[in-house]
């Protein structure tokens, strides 16, 4: 029984904790939602889609003519949005969603699932339960592609493995002829494949290949008789899900056995190496100019502080409501005038126009952090962690919060009842970056007497081999972009956070409640590590806003840090949002 009621008493407590610093019991958000917004395909507007809820297939609408749609819809609840010949779309309305401005593309794996239902038997015949396996079996997952192996589409040719002639001394010259176009140049086992011609404006492009999944521009160097299936990409449209660099065609090889790690030599496995060169065509942050709306245009002949804070008060009145107002006013002012009293005038006005605006609140706090006022930014993730006490992200902004000024102790009460609650440290994005963060703070206060508990983990090297950390949080969960991280050899590595890329991880960010990714760069060279992005928007009309903390020599006694707030306006293009030194 003592121990019953020592159980009770410390979730009392630990409730009476988390109410005061800004934890509550929100009532669950049952309302019928209006949400509107555009449909497009290739800036055009898309007519027709059809818009159901996932819960109920028959409840929905159509987009009209202009690509517009409305539909009322609760919390939790996921949007459909369908068009033949185009990839399906899953929207998780959050309690924020009001707009959502949607961009459909067309899926190239469609006609093939659909050329397997569409012949006809003939009268009389039936179909064996052998018969019907082996036509399921025709369509294969192969690289990115759903590949009919019965039927070649347009740009698409399939051929299997035990087709070829194992008597060809390699690969390259067993395919050559297979496809129209196709090309083979070069020495034995340094040959290069060509798709297609070049023309008056790009320069020929070799073909991209796909092994087992792993990407090459390098032919690679394999026994004749370890491939099972080869498809060969030459359309535009065929290669698309491999961007730009299958520009010159794709060629998907599936072994028998995973060729990268079958007993192969050092010079072979280099072939499965990352091959994706940088080409250096990023633009820094600070040079992308966009247009000043005219209320700035104002402050081009106003030197004085003050003249510039009553012309900002006039302005307020008439302004305050326009579409990213305050964060243009306060980047003109950081620019100009480089005054802090003056900076935070602008960020308390607007905490008072965002009120319960998750959105707007997260942003400000980033601000507040970038310019180290930490205590201020504490107060914002409190009422943030009210207003969503069942997000993931709440638990761990406002613990990291705490830690920015040294509060262990708190920071340290806010992941323990983040456990008690029922969440678990999952193996997803917020999950990695708890862990470090707990790990961090056991390890650098374990010794103090506050810290009893034994925390178990199973990756305590983690912050201890790591020169550079990087995380990244942004404040609305409809923003989707492209990080791009390239490395002293000058290779490129990528990580797509959209819904083109991964519908599932979007929906899992929005169902837990988390919008951060963090990143370890284990060792830096004399040569600058280079960070980029390409926006691409977030189906509204605010700019998203990206904060990202770069943390040198993470968790050890000389950790420093740096906070970068960036305002993602333009889109599909890439910036080079940081260039890490040695």
């Amino acid at each position: 029984m003592k121990m019953i009621n020592n159980s009770i008493k410390k979730n009392i407590l630990l409730i009476l904790f988390f109410t005061s610093i800004g934890f509550s019991q929100s009532p669950i958000d049952n309302e019928l939602r209006n949400i509107t917004g555009f449909i497009f395909h290739q800036n055009k507007p898309l007519s027709n889609v059809n818009i159901t809820l996932s819960s109920n297939q028959k409840t929905g609408t159509t987009s009209n003519n202009k690509g517009f749609f409305s539909i009322k819809a609760k919390v939790g609840e996921i949007l459909v949005f369908n068009y033949l010949g185009f990839k399906t779309v899953k929207i998780y309305i959050e309690d924020v969603t009001s707009v959502l401005n949607i961009t459909m593309k067309i899926d190239n794996n469609m006609l093939d699932g659909i050329s397997i239902n569409t012949k006809k038997r003939k009268k009389g015949t039936t179909t064996s339960i052998k018969q019907r396996e082996e036509n399921l079996n025709t369509v294969l997952k192969l690289g990115r592609l759903n590949i009919n192996t019965r039927s070649s589409g347009f740009g698409i040719k399939y051929i299997n493995g035990n087709k070829l002639n194992e008597s060809s001394f390699s690969l390259a010259r067993a395919i050559r002829g297979l496809a129209p176009g196709l090309e083979v140049k070069g020495k034995p086992f340094q040959e290069v494949v060509y798709l297609r011609q070049s023309n008056f404006f790009r320069a020929r492009k070799s073909v991209l290949w796909d092994v087992d999944g792993a990407i090459t521009n390098t032919t690679p160097n394999l026994a004749v008789s370890q491939i099972k299936h080869i498809v060969i990409l030459s359309s535009l449209g065929a290669t698309n899900a491999y961007g730009a660099d299958g520009a010159g065609g794709v060629i998907i090889i599936s072994t028998n056995s995973d060729a990268r790690i079958n007993n192969t030599t050092k010079s072979n496995r280099s072939n499965y190496e990352n091959n994706k060169i940088y080409n250096g065509k990023a633009i820094p942050y600070k040079d992308i100019k966009t247009g000043k709306p005219n209320y700035l245009k104002v402050y081009n002949n106003i030197s004085n502080l003050d003249t510039a804070l009553a012309k900002y008060a006039n302005q307020y009145l008439n302004n305050s409501y326009k579409s990213n107002f305050h964060f243009n006013i306060f980047n003109e002012f950081k620019e100009k005038y480089s005054n802090k009293k003056l900076l935070l005038k602008v960020l308390a006005d607007f905490e008072k126009e965002a009120a319960s605006n998750v959105i707007d609140l997260k942003s400000i706090a980033y601000k507040y952090q970038e310019l180290k006022e930490f205590e201020k930014a504490i107060r914002l993730y409190r009422k943030i962690a009210n207003l969503r006490p069942n997000h993931a992200q709440s638990y761990r902004d406002l613990a990291n919060a705490y830690l920015e000024v040294n509060d262990y102790k708190n920071a340290w009460k806010i992941y323990k009842f983040y456990l008690e609650k029922g969440y678990t440290i999952e193996e997803n994005d917020i999950g990695e970056i708890i862990e470090s963060e707990m790990i961090k703070t056991y390890i650098n206060r374990k010794k103090d007497s506050t810290f009893k508990e034994i925390f178990k983990s199973n990756d305590f090297t983690k912050i201890m081999k790591s020169d550079v950390r990087l995380v990244f949080e942004w404040n609305t969960s409809e923003a989707e972009f492209i990080l791009e991280f390239v490395n002293y050899k000058n290779q490129s590595y990528k990580v797509e956070n959209s819904l083109d890329a991964n519908n599932d991880l979007i929906i899992d960010q929005k169902q837990k409640g988390y919008t951060s990714k963090e990143f370890m760069i284990e060792k830096l060279d004399k040569t600058p590590y280079l960070v980029n992005i390409i926006y691409l928007g977030n189906k509204q009309y605010k700019p998203t806003i990206l904060k990202m903390t770069t943390y040198y020599n993470w968790g050890k006694n000389n950790q420093s840090k740096e906070i970068e707030v960036f305002e993602l306006k333009v889109k599909n293009m890439k910036i080079q949002l940081k260039k890490i030194d040695f």
